[in-house]
């Protein structure tokens, strides 16, 4: 009759009503929770019916409503290790085994370990369903129209089995009459119930707040947590930027160092490809000049030797020595 009795700390009334005929009413707080034979619900009588006890399970009945099912098989590969040596691990370099022992590598879970196998389940057909043993009239069985009667009650005993501490048991009547008795219960349950009702609202109330308190002060805990958290996303952030930005100057200091290198070195290089240049001009007018005083002394060669000639000759070296300090200075 464990469904009696609420499990709410506050204040209940039970009552037995036993009538003449043998049958009984239970009421939780004026609730009829059991009704019925008084026997029914006790055993106060050997029961009216029993099992046969001339029959019997037959052999041959089949109650296994599933079996495995035989075709199907367990894999090559199932059966695997549960543990392995882990060969990855090396024997420690102090490890002596005079004081050690052999070494061995410890040992690791083996991911390929699949458990006991068992095959799956099929219907059975040969299932017969759950057996039900036959009942009979139990020949022993007397009926006691007089079950209910008790001429002399001195005393009231409560067997409970519970894991609950903190019950009490009082106010208990015993009267032959349901008006008294319902009375009586008014006026317990109502002057106690009230008072406990208030307590436990009371103490319900202060617990709801601790918690709401309590709830609210790890919220805020976690509020507080991600704003650290954040803040510090946000200074390792900047200091990531910092570096980056640092990383970016030196970056562009080199390139600009590199860049005035570089054009320090093209500076140089076009100088001097440059003063090649004019050197190699100065080569070409001095080769123009050899090439032209050889043409002119080929073609003065069937000239005769007069004044005339020597005046040309002299006119044409002071030319080519003119064209050749001209050539001179401007460089």
């Amino acid at each position: 009759m464990l469904h009696l009795f609420q499990d709410d700390e506050l204040s209940h009334v039970y009552t037995l009503i036993l009538y003449p005929n043998n049958s009984i009413q239970i009421f939780a707080d004026y609730e009829e929770r059991i009704g019925g034979d008084l026997e029914d619900h006790y055993d106060f009588l050997k029961p009216r019916r029993i099992m046969d006890p001339n029959v019997n399970k037959p052999i041959d009945w089949v109650d296994e409503e599933f079996i495995p099912d035989p075709d199907d098989k367990k894999p090559d590969d199932w059966d695997q290790p549960e543990f392995l040596l882990n060969l990855d691990v090396k024997k420690p370099d102090d490890w002596n085994e005079e004081w050690d022992g052999e070494w061995e590598p410890p040992g690791m879970i083996n991911p390929n370990y699949k458990g006991e196998w068992v095959p799956r389940e099929i219907a059975n057909p040969a299932y017969k369903g759950e057996w039900i043993h036959p009942r009979i009239d139990n020949p022993d069985y007397v009926s006691d129209p007089n079950l209910y009667l008790h001429d002399d009650i001195g005393a009231v005993g409560i067997e409970i089995w519970q894991v609950n501490s903190s019950t009490v048991y009082d106010n208990i009547i015993i009267t032959d009459s349901i008006e008294e008795a319902k009375k009586f219960a008014a006026l317990t349950l109502n002057g106690t119930r009230k008072g406990e009702e208030k307590m436990k609202k009371e103490i319900d109330e202060k617990l709801q707040r601790e918690e709401e308190k309590k709830r609210k002060e790890e919220e805020e805990g976690e509020d507080k947590k991600k704003e650290e958290n954040s803040n510090e996303d946000e200074k390792k952030e900047e200091e990531i930027n910092l570096n980056e930005k640092q990383k970016m100057v030196e970056i562009k200091k080199k390139d600009e160092e590199s860049e005035s290198n570089f054009d320090s070195e093209t500076s140089q290089k076009e100088k001097a490809e440059s003063k090649l240049e004019n050197e190699r001009k100065l080569r070409k007018d001095e080769e123009n000049e050899l090439s032209e005083d050889k043409r002119e002394r080929n073609s003065n060669q069937s000239m005769d030797e007069n004044e005339e000639w020597k005046d040309d000759v002299d006119l044409s070296f002071k030319v080519r020595t003119y064209k050749f300090f001209k050539v001179l200075v401007d460089y």
